[in-house]
């Protein structure tokens, strides 16, 4: 989301858009972004099961995009991406299917803030 601070010298609007650039920058490098999803399913996967449930999955994505302030999705919309995720139909989501699952909804995320910025700028 893009936040918008004032530079007291020279009172005019800053665009604050790191959190987006983060976004962008993960979409574009699958390295570096599997090398978080990998580092956030090891640490959600706390029984070790190598899955995660979809309340999992929703508490991760939760955590993921609270913490880079992007608009969050609704657990109804989580449960169902997960749904269509998993292409083991098992219920749960291994690592390459989170994979999938966070590119889908980083895209989603990073759409959501340029519409909400054209709107606050309209």
């Amino acid at each position: 989301v893009f936040k918008i601070t004032h530079d007291a010298d020279l009172a005019t609007p800053v665009a604050v858009d790191h959190h987006v650039a983060w976004a962008r920058r993960l979409l574009s490098n699958e390295y570096e972004r599997h090398q978080l999803c990998d580092k956030e399913f090891s640490a959600a996967d706390v029984d070790g099961s190598g899955s995660l449930s979809v309340e999992e999955v929703i508490k991760l994505v939760f955590k993921i995009c609270n913490s880079m302030n992007l608009i969050l999705p609704t657990k109804d919309k989580v449960a169902k991406l997960v749904a269509a995720c998993d292409k083991s139909k098992d219920g749960d989501l291994q690592l390459k299917e989170f994979r999938t699952c966070f590119k889908t909804l980083l895209k989603s995320c990073l759409d959501e803030a340029v519409k909400e910025t054209k709107a606050e700028t309209a």
